[in-house]
């Protein structure tokens, strides 16, 4: 608003220059055109007009105008720019004597201004403030009287949405004369009002006059009121008053600091009086007496606007609550991308600084070293200057809350120093002194503090370190720009929660052949009671600006009889973004870490394990990976790539797997999960329905090829373990995992697609030659492998779906078939169908307990969870058994009847058939006799439509039929009697 005024007062001055001049000159219609050309001229082309003009020769000297017009610019509403309806203009003739021009009157009638900007930042006034323009120059006349009547000034700006009209007038008495400004219009969409009031305004261009200034302004709910008096009002050398504002509306103030490019910030209500003191270049707010919502500001603030603006603050607070003004959601916004970007569509927009950076990522450009962005963020330091005294009660932020803050200071080239900076925080505090330098493109410091059981996860909670503990002791650290010194440094550090509890000696330490010093790190701690130590050397630490130099770091970490050995570099050791280190690993056990590492580390035999781990552009390496658990070892190459999508390669092999070991693994995961699997079924139920989680099939892709040369296994004689499998986004595909068991071997081919809530799944198998005695025996069932067990093959296809086991077993589609030579029927009935089922089915076929096997087929179709018994064939050597029902795995029931065919019919109990029913849960086995007869035949009717014959093309294949007379001779015999 000054500067406008400015403007105008200039271009009045002007025009009265040249009015005296031509009055001086000549009264001619010639002279009035050639000062509207030159006056155009000096308005960069736009049209000057000039009515009449005419001159009263006496004393004083009369001047009269009317009509002048300068044009405005042609993309502006107004036709003219300025214009004066009347301008009369009284001239002292003695000082023309001496070559001075002095004013005796100025009466300006309806002068009217239009100012207007538009969206692009153009404005119609331009030609008015050439670049030459000088501030100090001084007014070229300064009337005795100045009046103006009925004066109109008009601001449009379309970018900030303002229109705006004030009217000025001078008012007379016989005592005063005053100017009056009144202005009404809106900005941003709220109602805008000013009232102001000033004095005489030739008192405004006399050279240290004081000029009374009262003004009383409000925008929607919002008012400013100021009373005092200015020197010199028209450059402002001065001003001094008492100033109020008041804003009860948070929305407003809120869109106003989105307007001054401070998006995401908010402020509560503010009530505000203060001392305004401006004095040539400094302007002051004194005796400030503040409320904002709940935070109060008492004090003085000056700064002195030089090319290097310095300040001097000495405030006082009781309360400063900064969650009030949003920059804990500022914070928030800045540590997560996500609620950056989510944030964004809400309509807070990213700052140019980020957006700058963005785009800089965006094309490729590396990411700046901590310390240059520390650099960049502290950059504003090197603009300013000054002195700061402030003392706060409480100070809250997000969860922190730090009360009897001091902070003393100063500001000088850049450089911040800390004279004192003090807090409290419930029974603890810290202390600091020192300074920082923010440099053109890294930083300098030295700092010393002194931590009195501080909790610097509550004081740093707004910035994502919650997790950080308890600290006491002192720290001293200087950094100059290419490497960190810390020296006299004794830290302990706890995490009640976690029982832990850590002390440190830190030391910076010379390392040969380096200038930069290395760093010592030297301690002990407890964790859940157990202790241990470590030991860390590093080399020269921290030389940031060579982004690609790594320096070493060795030590050991001790824990009971476990021990650790790290010997390597790392890169950028502050981000973590590059190492290079070889690691190993020992101990008796490593649940015994639990304590220490806050894992589940499970309760397994003496562990050993050593390889290299490499970091680069996030990907991850391991190899020379060597591994021993027990009598268990794991050797092979681990790759993840962390850059998008993680993604995991691992090629492993194993000489020597026991079983034992990986079933301790099982048992603590098993105890890890704190679920009851009971609480998922009802009563009598086998599959229970408790959801299936695999979302961690969605979180990784993978590529693995693992092999097992040597499986020891107490209950399963596995021989070896082959396993290709991919995961791809949610879908695991095997191909194959194939297991050496009993001599033969099992394979799997399938899919597991997880991309849905109910798992997906796609699954082939096929058992070759898989001698059952071996598998007995090792199960510690001698006698079954002695007399009971034969060759087993088979092969089928399996799909099923469903959130839980009971959902995958009710939608089970597939074929099954099994077949298996040899053996006998009287111990493995027992053993596998049940002491009862055992004893009925042996009663049925024959009258001796011990009946030899000499093929068994068995082959089930399953569709929508009922399977089908197609063909249910025991060939032994007097009697073939056949069978058939249904199993429904949706309702756990059973359905199924066994019918013997005496090859002898002299054996007359041959004949009589064998009905399962009842639940899986628990089965019901009876022998049919007399009238249910018919009902067992009528049962196994759908067996008999599909003959034994049915198996032949799959069993030439030798899957079972391999070893003793084989499936094939004992159909031919079966079939033999049927043709007589």
């Amino acid at each position: 608003m000054a500067k406008l005024g400015r403007i105008l007062l200039i271009v009045l001055l002007v025009l009265l220059a040249l009015v005296i001049a031509a009055a001086v000159a000549v009264e001619t219609r010639w002279a009035r055109g050639l000062m509207e050309d030159q006056l155009s001229q000096r308005m960069e082309g736009r049209a000057v007009n000039i009515g009449d003009l005419e001159i009263d020769w006496g004393f004083p000297l009369g001047i009269q105008a009317s009509d002048v017009q300068i044009a405005n610019a042609d993309w502006a509403e107004h036709e003219q720019l300025l214009s004066v309806d009347a301008l009369d203009v009284t001239l002292k003739v003695g000082p023309l004597f001496r070559g001075q021009v002095a004013l005796g009157t100025v009466d300006l009638q309806q002068p009217t201004v239009h100012l207007a900007r538009r969206e692009d930042g153009t404005t119609n006034w331009d030609a008015l403030t050439p670049d030459e323009e000088k501030e100090d120059k001084e007014p070229p006349v300064q009337p005795d009287i100045i009046r103006i009547r009925d004066g109109t000034f008009t601001y449009r700006d379309e970018a900030l949405d303002a229109d705006i009209a004030v009217t000025v007038q001078t008012e007379e008495s016989e005592e005063q004369r005053q100017l009056q400004v009144t202005g009404r219009g809106e900005f941003q969409g709220e109602t805008f009002q000013l009232d102001a009031q000033g004095g005489a305004p030739s008192e405004a261009l006399e050279q240290g006059s004081r000029y009374p200034v009262t003004i009383d302004a409000s925008l929607g709910d919002m008012r400013l009121g100021f009373e005092g008096e200015s020197l010199n009002i028209y450059r402002l050398e001065a001003l001094h008053g008492d100033i109020e504002f008041t804003a009860p509306d948070q929305a407003q103030l809120t869109k106003l600091t989105n307007l001054l490019d401070q998006p995401g910030l908010t402020v509560p209500p503010v009530d505000l009086q203060a001392e305004l003191n401006h004095q040539d270049e400094r302007w002051a707010l004194e005796n400030i007496q503040a409320n904002a919502g709940s935070s109060d500001l008492s004090g003085s603030a000056a700064v002195r606007l030089t090319d290097t603006p310095q300040f001097d603050v000495q405030l006082d607070s009781e309360q400063i609550n900064l969650n009030e003004f949003g920059v804990a959601e500022m914070l928030a916004e800045k540590r997560d991308p996500a609620n950056r970007e989510r944030g964004a569509k809400v309509g807070v927009e990213q700052s140019t600084e980020e957006k700058q950076q963005e785009q800089e990522q965006e094309q490729g450009g590396e990411e700046p070293s901590w310390d240059q962005r520390m650099s960049d963020m502290l950059a504003p330091l090197r603009d300013y200057a000054g002195n700061a005294d402030v003392q706060v009660g409480e100070l809250i932020l997000g969860e922190a809350r730090l009360s009897d803050l001091a902070l003393q200071g100063s500001l000088e080239s850049g450089r911040l120093q800390i004279d004192q900076l003090n807090a409290a925080q419930d029974s603890g505090g810290l202390g600091a002194s020192g300074w920082i330098e923010a440099q053109e493109d890294t930083i300098r410091a030295d700092l010393t503090a002194n931590l009195d059981h501080l909790n610097l996860g509550q004081a740093l909670q707004p910035f994502g370190m919650e997790q950080l503990g308890i600290v006491d002791g002192q720290l001293h650290g200087a950094f100059d720009g290419d490497a960190l010194r810390i020296s006299d440094t004794q830290l302990s550090h706890d995490k009640p929660e976690q029982e832990l509890h850590i002390q440190a000696q830190i030391m910076s330490r010379e390392v040969p052949d380096t200038e930069a010093p290395g760093l010592h790190v030297e301690g002990q701690g407890t964790r859940q009671g157990e202790g241990f130590e470590f030991n860390l050397t590093m080399g020269p630490l921290l030389d940031l600006k060579a982004e690609d130099q790594p320096y070493p770091v060795e030590g050991t970490l001790t824990s009971g009889e476990t021990r650790a050995t790290i010997d390597g570099s790392i890169t950028q050791p502050l981000e973590l973004k590059a190492f290079d280190i070889r690691f190993d690993i020992a101990g008796p056990n490593p649940a015994e870490l639990n304590p220490v590492t806050g894992l589940s580390l499970p309760d397994l035999q003496q562990y050993q394990a050593s390889g290299r781990m490499q970091l680069q552009n996030q990907l991850l390496r391991v190899t020379d990976l060597r591994a021993t658990i027990g009598k268990s070892d794991l050797s092979g190459d681990v790759r993840v790539d962390f850059d998008g999508r993680t993604m995991l390669w691992a090629t492993l092999h194993s000489n020597q797997i026991n079983t034992n070991d990986l079933i301790k693994v099982a048992e603590a995961a098993d105890t890890a999960d704190q679920q009851d699997p009971e609480q998922f079924k009802s009563p009598g139920e086998v599959f229970d329905h408790e959801p299936l989680d695999f979302q961690v099939l969605g979180q990784i892709d993978a590529e693995i090829r693992y092999r097992a040369d040597n499986i020891i296994a107490k209950d399963i004689p596995m021989n070896d373990v082959v396993l290709d499998a991919s995961l791809d986004e949610g879908v695991l595909q095997v191909k194959p995992l194939r297991v050496g068991l009993g001599g033969g071997d099992v394979s799997v081919d399938g899919e597991l697609n997880a991309r849905e809530p109910a798992l997906q799944g796609d699954l082939s198998l096929s058992i070759k030659q898989v001698n059952l005695t071996p598998l007995l025996e090792s199960a510690d069932l001698p006698q079954l492998a002695k007399d009971s067990a034969g060759v087993l093959g088979g092969k089928g296809n399996l799909r099923f779906s469903g959130e839980s086991v009971a959902e995958l077993m009710a939608g089970l589609d597939g074929v099954i078939e099994l077949a298996m030579s040899g053996g006998y029927l009287d111990a493995l009935a027992v053993e596998v169908v049940g002491l009862d089922a055992g004893e009925a089915l042996v009663s049925a076929v024959s009258d001796d307990q011990r009946v030899p096997l000499r093929c068994t087929y068995v082959k089930a179709d399953a569709e929508d969870g009922l399977v089908t018994m197609e063909n249910f064939y025991i060939n032994t050597a007097d009697t073939n058994i056949i069978g058939g029902g249904t199993i429904n795995l949706a309702t756990e029931q059973l359905d199924l009847v066994i019918k013997p065919n005496a090859k002898d019919f002299s054996v007359l109990s041959a004949d009589t058939p064998v009905e399962l029913n009842g639940s899986l849960g628990d089965p019901k086995v009876s022998v049919l006799t007399g009238s249910l007869v018919a009902k067992g035949i009528a049962s196994v009717v759908g067996a008999l439509v599909a003959p034994p014959l049915a198996i032949l093309p799959w069993i030439e294949t030798g899957t079972g039929e391999g070893t003793g007379p084989g499936c094939r001779q004992a159909l031919q015999e079966f079939q033999q009697p049927q043709e007589q």
